[in-house]
């Protein structure tokens, strides 16, 4: 069970960030409210980049969560046994962790870059798309919105550290098979290799989303 990640997924709730029903709706406006009192209301609703972003966090958090769980599971098993064996079983969850996490760290890597870096005026996605690729047309990797986020003081040196040690073992996971098929993990470091990767993905989420999960 993960002690960091279990706290955050119970308090965050994303109807916090849907819009409110009628009934709070009108305990937003005033006594006598006329059309300028509604108009200014409506304006106060989260915008709803705030309201697909709490959505997506809330299915990021517990897909993590699940995933988490599964991978240490075994670990805790593996350390109190004297035999340091792992299984293919085992070892696919491990795998599936980080396959889990790179996925999110890219597509919150590219939400990031969207959110801080590209100017407002691009406002369709292809206007995006055109300002993230290169000339041929190529998209920018994760890795290189990462180095623009990095060097425009959105993201920190630890953080920027911590992606690229877990987006590391993604690539092991995904691309090594004899990683998927030989490895025998020490359970105490693969047991912080993940606790860095729910880290940087709770992280990245109050980047893009400006949410307070911690």
């Amino acid at each position: 069970m993960s002690e960091y990640l279990e706290p955050i997924v119970e308090n965050f709730d994303p109807m916090d960030y849907m819009m409110p029903d009628e009934e709070e709706f009108d305990e937003m406006l005033p006594e006598d409210a006329d059309a300028e009192d509604v108009l200014e209301a409506r304006q106060s609703y989260k915008s709803q980049k705030e309201r697909g972003g709490a959505i997506l966090t809330d299915k990021i958090l517990a897909e993590l969560l699940y995933l988490s769980n599964n991978a240490r599971e075994p670990i805790d098993k593996i350390k109190n046994s004297p035999v340091n064996k792992w299984h293919g079983e085992q070892k696919d969850d491990i795998h599936l962790f980080f396959a889990f996490i790179g996925q999110a760290q890219e597509h919150l890597l590219r939400d990031a870059f969207v959110t801080h870096v590209i100017s407002e005026d691009a406002t369709t996605e292809a206007m995006k798309q055109k300002i993230m690729s290169d000339d041929h047309g190529r998209a920018m990797s994760a890795w290189e919105c990462l180095d623009y986020l990095h060097k425009a003081g959105f993201i920190d040196d630890g953080l920027k550290g911590e992606i690229g040690q877990t987006r590391g073992e993604r690539n092991e996971a995904v691309h090594d098979i004899t990683r998927w098929l030989f490895a025998q993990f020490d359970p105490h470091q693969i047991e912080s290799e993940i606790s860095r990767g729910e880290r940087t993905v709770v992280r990245l989420l109050e980047l893009v989303y400006d949410f307070d999960l911690e």
